[in-house]
């Protein structure tokens, strides 16, 4: 777990699809270093997303967090921009995308209704900051992953218990049509 670009002065890049997908292949966390909004990002941020996706971690759901100024315009949206990018780094886990244009979130152990619920729920954040609404979304994220997790591993316990009783059954069966032949072919005793 390690944090992408120090918050340092530097010359402005875009945030081209390869600089993001190059930082967040290393890094969990990444904040552009093109001009955002006033107040958008404050200093320790990239500590606190870093702390979130830490925490997440610690309970089993993977989360990759970026704040970008830009998306590539063939995207109709920003959850569609999330949905390329988790895609292109082979991700699985959690994908929070926060930029001047609105949050998206892209994740293959979430449905996409519960991600369009986070969403909805941690917008309003990003109006005081993109790291309020990254952070509250994090959060929201670790018990929706935790929650599909043991609802998929509940399905394949009970796909496992039926197949279990299925085989035993066809078993029993099997049993007792060798035992009525058996019963049926001895010869009767004089």
């Amino acid at each position: 777990m390690f944090v992408g670009f120090l918050l340092l002065p530097a010359p402005a890049q875009a945030d081209s699809n390869a600089v993001v997908a190059a930082q967040l292949s290393n890094y969990d966390v990444y904040i552009t270093n093109n001009a955002l909004p006033a107040g958008a990002v404050q200093q320790g941020d990239l500590k606190r997303l870093q702390q979130q996706v830490d925490a997440a971690a610690s309970r089993n759901v993977d989360e990759k967090i970026a704040i970008i100024s830009t998306y590539p315009t063939h995207f109709h949206n920003i959850t569609e921009a999330a949905a390329s990018l988790q895609n292109f780094l082979d991700y699985s886990g959690v994908l929070i995308l926060v930029s001047p244009r609105g949050m998206g979130i892209s994740s293959d152990q979430i449905s996409g209704k519960t991600a369009t619920r986070i969403v909805r729920e941690s917008s309003p954040a990003c109006r005081r900051s993109y790291t309020a609404c990254a952070l509250l979304a994090g959060k929201l994220a670790i018990p929706a992953v935790r929650s599909a997790k043991n609802s998929a591993f509940h399905n394949a316990l009970v796909l496992i218990a039926a197949s279990v009783a299925g085989l035993a059954a066809i078993t029993a069966v099997l049993a007792f049509a060798i035992f009525r032949r058996r019963q049926i072919a001895a010869p009767i005793p004089t």
